[in-house]
């Protein structure tokens, strides 16, 4: 139990990491941006989360590879959600771009 709980942590950072990455990288101009206007007139940045679903398609693929899908596949689900819990709880978008100054908030 402990050892999942563990491995349920590792990788909520994993995935906060890879959305942070993501989040920063178009800013440094390092990566193309894909962006969508909000109502207040920033601009959100979906870079992070393409990113972060693409690393929890990465170990689903892992864990298909090994053939311990049928057994492992909540610990990632569930690593997933709360990170997506924990960044919508806490408002973190982490790139918002002002259009007029191209400047991060």
């Amino acid at each position: 139990m402990f050892k999942k709980a563990l491995f349920v942590v590792l990788e909520m950072i994993l995935f906060f990491v890879v959305y942070a990455v993501g989040c920063l990288l178009p800013g440094a101009n390092k990566l193309p941006e894909w962006t969508m206007r909000l109502a207040s007139g920033k601009l959100f940045v979906w870079d992070g989360l393409v990113l972060m679903f693409a690393a929890f398609l990465l170990v689903m693929l892992v864990q298909a590879v090994r053939k311990r899908l049928a057994t492992g596949w909540q610990t990632p689900v569930l690593a997933l959600v709360l990170t997506l819990l924990l960044l919508a709880a806490t408002s973190f978008p982490l790139a918002k771009i002002t259009p007029s100054t191209g400047m991060m908030m």
